[in-house]
């Protein structure tokens, strides 16, 4: 407060400050320079600006509390994509901007993990300080997909990936988990997807297939399991399928692009029993099981 009661004043002036005006009167009791308010948001204290101890003349200071509080300035958590430079900004408005790296307005570019701090300052002078926690993140990479099938209920599939962020994962683009690790999959056709939950993206969806055997058909015509075939085994161009009867006989070759199996054999329908199968796929897996024809 001494500048300012100074100015415009000729030099050589000394200010004291008092609690009350009978205590400036009489110069005692007088306050610290460092003083700190007794009275909440607003308090007058006396300021006695002495020339000589006959000339001096007493004025009020109004000490006033300021609240400057501005709005989002709680610290902030962002995340920097793939080494990708991130902008990290605070409103407009202040009159001032300092931020920790050296920039001076209300905003800044940052490409490194870290903590940045800004300070703004208003037009009274008041100053509130902003963090914000740099953390690097990143898009995922799938590496392989492990598919476990023809079990059934068992059927899974677990993602294998690397990356710096934190994933969520789908195999349909629409629900997403926490765990790389799905079970109880239906046969059929999926989409691998990886999400960074920090918003940093995802890469491209991998395709890969449950494959499963029905356990039993009925081919009596009427459109329905009329056939015994492996879906999708036509994706599998090195995929051999056999049918064998409980005895061991050989009854036929499924062929894996075609309808599938109707129940014959010589062309002629066979009765309604336990069949087994052998499916040989790209000559080193081997799936073996049994299933129902029915009448």
């Amino acid at each position: 407060a001494t500048p300012q009661i100074l100015s415009g004043l000729p030099t050589g002036l000394v200010v004291e400050y008092f609690l009350t005006n009978n205590d400036a009167l009489l110069q005692q009791n007088p306050l610290p320079n460092n003083y700190t308010n007794v009275t909440a948001v607003e308090q007058i204290i006396y300021a006695r600006i002495v020339n000589s101890p006959d000339c001096f003349g007493i004025t009020p200071i109004k000490l006033k509390i300021t609240d400057f509080s501005p709005s989002n300035f709680q610290d902030e958590t962002v995340y920097i994509c793939n080494g990708n430079p991130k902008r990290i900004a605070v409103a407009n408005g202040f009159s001032s901007y300092q931020w920790s790296n050296g920039d001076l307005t209300n905003y800044t570019s940052i490409s490194t993990a870290g903590n940045y701090t800004i300070t703004v300052t208003n037009s009274l002078g008041c100053q509130a300080t902003k963090k914000f926690i740099a953390v690097n993140s990143g898009t995922a990479t799938i590496t392989s997909v492990d598919v476990i099938d023809f079990s059934g209920s068992e059927n899974s599939i677990l993602i294998n990936y690397t990356g710096i962020g934190d994933y969520e994962f789908s195999i349909d683009g629409v629900h997403y988990q926490n765990s790389p690790q799905f079970y109880n999959v239906a046969e059929g056709s999926y989409l691998i997807y990886i999400r960074d939950i920090n918003g940093c993206g995802f890469p491209t969806p991998t395709k890969v297939f449950v494959l499963d055997y029905p356990r039993f058909f009925t081919p009596n015509g009427d459109s329905f399991n009329d056939f015994w075939t492996i879906k999708n085994s036509a994706k599998y161009p090195n995929m051999t399928i056999y049918v064998f009867n409980r005895y061991g006989k050989l009854l036929t070759q499924v062929n894996p692009r075609g309808s599938g199996w109707d129940g014959t054999y010589n062309g002629q329908p066979i009765p309604a029993d336990d069949y087994w199968f052998s499916i040989i796929i790209n000559n080193d897996r081997i799936i073996k099981g049994h299933f129902a024809l029915l009448r």
